[in-house]
């Protein structure tokens, strides 16, 4: 996390460089999140407070890192734990695994159906 020059307001392209994000991401962000709501200027250009740069950091740990749906970190940022229910990562982890050990055979197939062609 980049240390930020302390001020009030900062505007989008200076949250862009300190969150390694793009802008269309950020507007993205905005409808996805509603806690995350910049104000405006006069001129319509966002400024963005510590909090919200905070937050962008927060849901960009959850969405990149942590591997949760925007449904997911949208949740997980409101405090919703259902700690009945596995967490969204695990159950994405555990999908990536089975469609890479299912890639995995149709590659061993296709490594035995060009054997049997070349006659070795």
């Amino acid at each position: 996390m980049n240390t930020l020059p302390k001020k009030k307001f900062y505007r989008m392209g200076e949250v862009c460089s300190m969150t390694l994000l793009e802008p269309h991401i950020l507007r993205f962000w905005e409808s996805e999140f509603p806690e995350l709501s910049p104000t405006k200027t006069r001129t319509g250009q966002r400024t963005y407070t510590e909090s919200n740069i905070d937050l962008i950091h927060r849901i960009k740990h959850l969405l990149y890192e942590d591997c949760y749906t925007i449904a997911g970190a949208r949740k997980r940022l409101a405090g919703n734990n259902d700690l009945q229910s596995e967490p969204e990562k695990d159950i994405r982890r555990r999908k990536v695994q089975a469609d890479i050990t299912e890639i995995k055979g149709l590659i061993k197939n296709i490594i035995n159906m060009l054997d049997r062609e070349s006659g070795t």
